[in-house]
This record gives C-alpha cells, sequence and structure tokens, in this order.
C-alpha cells in the first residue's frame, strides 16, 4: 500500500479540504486504470494546521478588543480586532507571515504536522509513504521532514526508520519561505540522496504562477540529487479557464501532473505513446490564451523586477496578485 500525506497552502482549510482533490485523483485513476483505486494500493490522508494561525488569529482579535478601551493603541487594537475576519489578507497571506516570522508559531505548525503524519504511519514498516504538498504546504512539509529526527519536538525519526518515496511539490514556494539564508533548506536531509529522507523529490510550478518565482526552486546541478532520475522539475503553461492558477486542483488536472503522480502512488502504467497523446488533446483545449496572459502579464513583470527580492515585497505582490486570480477567503 502507498500512503499519501496531502498537505494544504494558505487560506482556509477546514476538516474535508481535500475531497475534491482525492475525488479528481480516484476519477483520473479509474478512468486510466479502467478499475477503481482502492485503498491497499493508495490511501490519501488528510494533513491540516490551519487550526494553528486560526487559534492565533483569533486570540490576537480578542486582544484587539481589551485594548479598544485605551486611545493610545487605538489604531494596533484596531488593527487586531479585524484579523479574524473572512479576508484573503488575513485567511491567506497571514499563514505566510505567521509561518515564517514567528518561530513559536512555525514550531506549533511543524508539531502538529508531525504527529499526524507519525501516528498515521504508526510504525508500519511495509507501506510506502509519499507527500503530495501545495503551496505554503511545501515549505510546511520541507521544513516537517527535515525536523523528524528533532527529539526535542516529540521523538527522533531517523531516515532508517521513517522516510518518503517522493515529495511532491506543488506550487513550490519552500526556497522563498526560507529565511533569512534561501539555499539552506538545499542542505537539508530533504532531498535524494543516501541516508537522506525522500528517494524522489519533484517541483511544480506554473508559467504564470507568481508566487513560485521569487527565489524558485533550483537545487545544485551537482551533488544534491543521488541521480538525476530523482529529481524532476516541471513547468506547466495550461489555462482552465480559472484565472486562479496557483489552485491546487488546476495544477493537477494536467496530465502532465496527474499521470506520473499517479505512476508514482498508485502504480499506474502508460505507454510514452499513450502519455504524449493525453497530453496533446489535454493541451489542444486548454492553451494560455491572450487574455489571460494580459491579465496576468503585469504581476509576472513586478516579480521579474523584485528579482530575489525582500519578503515584505513579495508579500505585497502576493496580495495583489491574488485578488487578479480572484482568490476569496
Amino acid at each position: 500500500m502507498h500512503v499519501v500525506f496531502l498537505v494544504h497552502g494558505i487560506g482556509k482549510h477546514p476538516a474535508g479540504w481535500s475531497e475534491p482533490i482525492t475525488t479528481f485523483l480516484k476519477e483520473r485513476y479509474a478512468s486510466t486504470a479502467g478499475k477503481p483505486l482502492k485503498e491497499d494500493v493508495a490511501q490519501f490522508v488528510e494533513i491540516t494546521y490551519d487550526e494553528v494561525f486560526t487559534g492565533w488569529l483569533n486570540r490576537w482579535a480578542e486582544a484587539g478588543k481589551d485594548l479598544a478601551t485605551f486611545s493610545e493603541v487605538a489604531s494596533v487594537a484596531g488593527f487586531l480586532s479585524k484579523l479574524s475576519q473572512d479576508d484573503p489578507l488575513y485567511t491567506h497571506l497571514a499563514d505566510v507571515v505567521l509561518f515564517t516570522f514567528f518561530p513559536q508559531i512555525r514550531r506549533e505548525v511543524i508539531t502538529s504536522v508531525r504527529t499526524q503524519m507519525v501516528n498515521a504511519f504508526a510504525g508500519d514498516l511495509t507501506s510506502q509513504l509519499s507527500i503530495l504538498a501545495h503551496s505554503l504546504g511545501t515549505s510546511v512539509a520541507h521544513q516537517t521532514v527535515a525536523s523528524l529526527n528533532d527529539e526535542t519536538l516529540g521523538g527522533s525519526y531517523p531516515p532508517s526508520l521513517l522516510s518518503f518515496a517522493n515529495l511532491i511539490m506543488v506550487a513550490n514556494v519552500s526556497r522563498v519561505l526560507t529565511l533569512p539564508h534561501h539555499n539552506s533548506l538545499y542542505e537539508t536531509l530533504v532531498r535524494p540522496s543516501a541516508g537522506s529522507y525522500c528517494a524522489n523529490y519533484w517541483s511544480i510550478h506554473h508559467a504564470l504562477d507568481v508566487l513560485t518565482m521569487p527565489w524558485p526552486f533550483h537545487p545544485p546541478p551537482e551533488g544534491w540529487a543521488v541521480d538525476p532520475a530523482t529529481y524532476r522539475d516541471t513547468e506547466v503553461k495550461h489555462y482552465e479557464k480559472d484565472p486562479n492558477v496557483h489552485d491546487f486542483l488546476n495544477y493537477l488536472k494536467n496530465p502532465r501532473i496527474h499521470l506520473p503522480l499517479l505512476a508514482r502512488i498508485a502504480g499506474v502504467r502508460m505507454t510514452v505513446p499513450d502519455l504524449e497523446a493525453a497530453v496533446a488533446a489535454y493541451d489542444q483545449g486548454h492553451q494560455l490564451d491572450d487574455l489571460i496572459r494580459g491579465h496576468l502579464d503585469p504581476y509576472l513583470k513586478k516579480a521579474s523586477d523584485l528579482d530575489q527580492g525582500e519578503l515584505k515585497d513579495i508579500l505585497e505582490l502576493m496580495k495583489s496578485f491574488l485578488g487578479a486570480c480572484g482568490v476569496k477567503p
């Protein structure tokens, strides 16, 4: 059996958030393999950590109400009182800020995700494990796996005891959110090398997904992966009639992604000609058109102008880009 941990990105993700993802992947498996996907082949395990952020934002919002009686801190109180509102500024960008800049909150997130994974794993040495992460979840997943040998977080799990067949990072922002030294994540055991925590690493980004562009994930060409075949970097350029190119399911709908993914986690077999035919058929109806390019090009230019900019600039770009994508809380 293959156990696949699904790790969400920014925004609100209550229990059951992964149902559209798993439903789509099961449908694609059934269509390709000609039979339903059984749990003894692949089992999806939903990981949630949104409650950590929500808990802190709600506490700060309550603190804002208490402070509102003091005129000296009225502006601070006003800001804090808004933190529990359903506004993308708080439900999306606040997640990034809390995880990146608040070590205690980051530690709580990592501990929560570690605990969920270890409990699902429960010492089962017969199953293969993989992680399918999206957006902020790529950074959460990377840092969680890197922490598995940290005794202070609830036990040490060396690679000989717990490792992953695949780390599949969709809309990979893990390097963007590794501060202050963006290249330090390349030095962890989260890489396909001897004695590491993963056998294969797959990084995926969309040509118009601005959020992946500052500090993109590009490991050293030599020495990082034990074998070039164990590291894969895929850029997609499709359009699903939805301007939110950062969306998790939007990425997965491209057969360049879901067919190799199903091969990795569920053993789907396709000949190269069949895979190429599926991709070609999809491309015919999902080409990027001038309208969507014109809509998002200004944000691409901003991203390229940032080069490898400061995170505050990146956050401002994220805010405007998510607004252009029509992101709602």
